[in-house]
């Protein structure tokens, strides 16, 4: 189905599948032959696990590709996702998209909500807002999905706040 190579330092796997041709570098001659039976494994099960990543920062997405959509497609983008991102953006930046994880995310909430814990009543962190940031990274990550920068959503998975309820368990 395929050879593996070494080219200068790098050993490579090369094949084809559906008619393209795959080439993907492997760290050692062992790693190459194991990922090469494990593409024809993969493609006998009709399916291929090598997937490109593309590699974008979250920042650069946020503010080149996301933010120039909404800004065709949303009235108030400027005023509503702008302002999330830049929430966003402080947390999730210099990490590449596809690797971003619904435990990140999760970590996220945790830390807005501690803020929410901590601050003076004048300036609250409501579990709402935090909603809403969730709400425009789960746009953005669906949009990043459909351009094929990621796979699968990581946000799909994470849950909002029933705001009453610790709205009430935090006020008291």
């Amino acid at each position: 189905m395929g050879t593996i190579r070494k080219i200068g330092k790098k050993w490579y796997v090369d094949y084809y599948f559906d008619g393209r041709r795959i080439r993907e570098v492997a760290g050692s001659k062992k790693d190459a032959e194991l990922a090469l039976k494990a593409a024809e494994v993969d493609a006998l099960r009709g399916k291929l696990l090598f997937k490109r990543e593309r590699k974008i920062t979250f920042e650069n997405f946020a503010e080149k590709e996301y933010l120039e959509h909404a800004k065709v497609h949303k009235k108030s983008w400027d005023r509503s996702d702008r302002v999330y991102l830049n929430r966003l953006i402080p947390f999730f930046k210099g990490k590449i998209l596809c690797r971003i994880t619904p435990k990140l995310i999760e970590d996220y909430k945790r830390l807005r909500i501690d803020e929410y814990k901590k601050r003076n009543k004048t300036k609250k962190v409501k579990p709402a807002t935090v909603n809403r940031e969730l709400a425009c990274l789960k746009r953005m990550l669906n949009l990043a999905k459909k351009w094929g920068y990621i796979d699968e959503n990581p946000a799909k998975d994470v849950d909002f706040f029933d705001v009453f309820v610790i709205y009430e368990k935090w006020t008291e």
